[in-house]
C-alpha cells in the first residue's frame, strides 16, 4: 500500500507542475513508480490510479490526440 501511496503523491506532483497536458508515455517515463516492464502492466496500473484520483476529488482533464 505503501508504492500505491507513493506513486499516486508522484503523479499528482508530477500533474500539478506539469504547464501543458502530458501523455501517458510522458507520465510513464517521468514519475516514479511506473517502471512495469509492460505496456499492458503500465496501462492497469495508470488506468487503477486515474480511478483513484477521481474518487478522491481530484478533477482529471483528459485530451485524446491523433497521432
Amino acid at each position: 500500500m505503501q508504492r500505491v501511496i507513493e506513486r499516486i503523491l508522484n503523479l499528482l506532483a508530477f500533474l500539478l507542475t506539469a504547464s501543458r497536458p502530458v501523455t501517458a508515455d510522458e507520465i510513464r517515463h517521468t514519475v516514479a513508480g511506473y517502471e512495469q516492464e509492460g505496456d499492458e502492466a503500465f496501462r492497469r496500473t495508470f488506468e487503477r490510479d486515474k480511478d483513484l484520483l477521481r474518487r478522491l476529488g481530484i478533477p482529471l482533464h483528459l485530451a485524446f490526440t491523433d497521432r
